[in-house]
C-alpha cells in the first residue's frame, strides 16, 4: 500500500522559530539603541564641560573678590561640590572632580598651578590652571 503525498498545505504549522515581523522588531530595537547612545554619550560631555566652565567662573569671581577686597579667597574642589570662601556651589552629581585646594592671593595671583579631572560616566575634561597670572583653560 502506498501512502500518498502530503501538499504543504496539509502539514501542521511548525511554531518553532522566529516570525518575519518578530525578527523585523527585533532589528527595529537594535537600531533605536545604536542611534540614542552616541546621543546620551554626547550629552553628558556637554554636561560635563558646563559643570567644569561653572567651577572656572567661580574661580574668576573668586580672582576678582581677591583683588577688589585685598584678602586671600580659598577655593576647595571635592568631588561634585565647590567650595569658594563661605559659599557652596554644587555640580551634577554625575560629574566627579578630583580633590583640589588653592586660594587666590590679594593681588589675584593663584597660590599653585594645577590641572583638575572632572568625570562622568563616559568622559574627563580637565581645567588647567596657570600660575602667575592665574588662567585657567577648560581641555
Amino acid at each position: 500500500m502506498e501512502t500518498p503525498l502530503k501538499s504543504a498545505m496539509d502539514r501542521p504549522p511548525c511554531d518553532s522559530g522566529f516570525t518575519l515581523v518578530e525578527m523585523l522588531l527585533v532589528l527595529l530595537l537594535l537600531s533605536v539603541l545604536l542611534l540614542v547612545t552616541p546621543l546620551l554619550k554626547r550629552q553628558q560631555r556637554i554636561l560635563l564641560r558646563m559643570d567644569v566652565q561653572q567651577i572656572r567662573e567661580i574661580c574668576t569671581k573668586a580672582q576678582a573678590q581677591a583683588i577688589r577686597e585685598h584678602k586671600s579667597i580659598p577655593i576647595k574642589i571635592q568631588g561634585s561640590k565647590v567650595y569658594c570662601d563661605r559659599e557652596i556651589y554644587s555640580l551634577q552629581s554625575s560629574t566627579s572632580c578630583s580633590s583640589m585646594s588653592f586660594h587666590y592671593t590679594a593681588q589675584g595671583t593663584i597660590s599653585k598651578a594645577f590641572t583638575l579631572n572632572c568625570r562622568s560616566a563616559s568622559s574627563t575634561v580637565q581645567l588647567v590652571a596657570q600660575l602667575g597670572s592665574g588662567r585657567m583653560d577648560v581641555r
